[in-house]
């Protein structure tokens, strides 16, 4: 349930942060605890309970993330568009941040 309701509420403050943003202000990593304790009071919930189902979501979302990852290289390994070791360099690069998106 607190899972499910900081997810439902995330999209909100990310909107907020937006507008803060776009009114000269930074959305920052260096943030991310201001993201829990901001979800904690908004839901009356303790700032470790948000931040635990936060780091939970994350891990999901990563998790999702690299399973269609996979999927992606794996079909071009099928189709012929890349080696399987072409596949296996470009899902290593992606593991360590080299490649594609934030960690």
């Amino acid at each position: 349930m607190k899972e499910s309701a900081v997810a439902d509420a995330l999209p909100a403050l990310r909107d907020e942060a937006r507008s803060d943003e776009e009114a000269g202000g930074t959305l920052d990593r260096k943030d991310r605890p201001d993201v829990a304790a901001s979800l904690a009071e908004a839901l009356g919930l303790d700032e470790p309970t948000v931040q635990t189902a936060l780091d939970d979501l994350r891990t999901e979302r990563q998790e999702e993330r690299s399973a269609a990852l996979q999927e992606r290289l794996d079909a071009a390994v099928a189709d012929g568009s890349l080696t399987q070791e072409q596949a296996a360099g470009a899902a290593k690069a992606v593991e360590l941040g080299i490649l594609g998106g934030h960690r």
